[in-house]
């Protein structure tokens, strides 16, 4: 599976795409009252007002819904950013913890180096699943788990 980049829009993107939206309901609906009108019924008037009012809140509807989207998208840019920095602090720590060990008996070694391994285990599997917006779902049955806790 091919990863697209995570990209939030620029905030100018989400008018441009609702005027855009907006003047192609506004021709649209002037074309079907045309024909409606002036070929089916013979008649030559113009209804400006449900015209206007159908593009005004198609422009109004899909500005609002990108800003959201925009707003949504920052908030877990954000959040990504501080699971990357998390995951970068917890493994140099590690590293020191690890050498640590050297210094130890053989238990408290063993100790440390398996409480060592359970952290660096939730940064390697736990974590990325968060990521992956797995979090919360139960695990595949076909797979067990590495680590039962």
């Amino acid at each position: 599976m091919i990863e697209a980049p995570f990209r939030v829009p620029a905030p100018w993107e989400s008018w441009a795409v609702a005027l855009g939206s907006s003047c192609a309901v506004f021709a649209i609906t002037v074309a079907i009252q045309w024909f409606i009108y002036n070929k089916l019924l013979g008649q030559s008037e113009f209804h400006a007002v449900g015209v206007s009012v159908a593009s005004v809140l198609t422009f109004v509807f899909i500005q609002r819904m990108m800003a959201a989207s925009r707003r949504r998208r920052l908030e877990t840019l954000r959040r990504f950013q501080i699971i990357v920095e998390m995951n970068h602090h917890i493994r140099n720590s590690l590293q020191a913890i690890l050498y640590q060990s050297f210094s130890l008996d053989d238990s408290a070694a063993a100790r440390l180096k398996d409480a060592v391994d359970r952290i660096a285990w939730v940064l390697e599997e736990v974590l990325p699943a968060v990521q992956d917006g797995n979090w919360g779902k139960p695990p595949d049955d076909d797979q067990p788990s590495e680590r039962a806790a």
